[in-house]
């Protein structure tokens, strides 16, 4: 989990994008300097200065508000890559990459049918274990919300750009908020994130095609995506099957690697490769797991002991005091004295 937090990030235009929103929205910028032009903030970082936000704003619909105020310069070289392209739908195939310069999180796939594209991503593992759960919403809807404001701004069309939205988060109140916004009917509380967006505004011609100008543009972008970490993918997909192992009360490296259809000896091998150990990062699930249940005071401790997988309470209670320097009963005390 803390590897993908501190290794995914957002461009240094989103910095300015938060800059923007607050002086429009007179609150206090979480940002404490400015960014330079090859400066990138971890994610980590990127979603407590939303939550700062979040504090001071305290309404639904943040990340809506807060792409409104995008302009070309907070995406960086993408923008410009994308107004090179014939239309959108020419940038849409090299996107996948790129857009990792403004915005590096899930990796996205892309369906191309008959009369929209397709265009989804998962949830990331920190999610599940509760771990910045509304920071990572309001980052979730403002994604979506960018790509919308993106677009329109790009085909210069008042046209519905979605067919429709699945959206995974949680239902907000006002749900006509979102659909007024996006323009079309969404589906919340899913797992996963899809836009079905309309094929035929992205294959609207962009003004300023110039192929070109394209081409020295993607040569760059490819210097920048050369410095961005390219093991996080396999981390996160890792992640994510210790916590199904967790929750089938096995978390052995055979079972893991079963479900990623590796032997054992080739998982090892993968996760060496990268400077991996398979026990550190179960242990990192299980002790973010723990201290999520330990907040829960309707979960004993046996109970949570089951729930991680072990077979004995003793051995939970002996590994998280090593975790911690503290017992899973004093380590809840204290988080409820707080």
């Amino acid at each position: 989990m803390k590897s993908f937090l501190k290794v995914k990030s957002v461009g240094n235009g989103m910095a300015q994008l938060l800059d923007n929103f607050c002086e429009k929205n007179h609150l206090n910028s979480p940002n404490d300097h400015t960014y330079t032009l090859d400066e990138r903030i971890c994610f980590e970082h990127w979603l407590k200065k939303l939550k700062f936000i979040d504090q001071q704003y305290k309404k639904e619909g943040l990340g809506l508000e807060i792409a409104k105020s995008l302009e070309a310069k907070h995406m960086g070289i993408c923008n410009y890559l994308a107004r090179s392209c014939h239309n959108l739908l020419e940038y849409l195939d090299i996107s996948l990459d790129y857009d990792k310069l403004w915005y590096d999180y899930m990796d996205k796939q892309i369906i191309h049918q008959t009369n929209e594209i397709i265009m989804s991503w998962n949830k990331p593992s920190y999610y599940n274990l509760g771990l910045y759960r509304r920071e990572t919403e309001i980052s979730e809807e403002l994604e979506v919300a960018l790509y919308f404001i993106k677009t329109k701004q790009m085909t210069d069309t008042d046209i519905p750009i979605y067919n429709h939205l699945e959206l995974a988060i949680p239902a907000p109140k006002n749900t006509k908020l979102y659909e007024d916004f996006f323009q079309c009917p969404i589906i919340f509380n899913v797992d996963k994130t899809t836009l079905f967006i309309k094929k035929s505004i992205l294959e609207i011609p962009l003004a300023n095609s110039d192929q070109t100008l394209l081409e020295l543009l993607k040569r760059q972008a490819d210097m920048q995506l050369s410095t961005l970490p390219n093991n996080t993918s396999f981390i996160e997909l890792v992640n994510k099957n210790i916590i199904k192992s967790i929750e089938n009360r096995d978390p052995r490296i055979e079972v893991v690697a079963n479900y990623l259809n590796m032997s054992p000896r080739t998982f090892q091998s993968s996760l060496k490769a990268e400077g991996l150990k398979f026990q550190n990062l179960l242990s990192n699930v299980r002790l973010q797991l723990a201290q999520q249940y330990l907040h829960n005071p309707e979960l004993s401790i046996a109970t949570i002991s089951d729930l991680l997988g072990y077979k004995e309470q003793t051995s939970f209670n002996r590994i998280f005091k090593s975790w911690t320097g503290e017992s899973p009963l004093r380590w809840r005390e204290t988080y409820t004295k707080k």
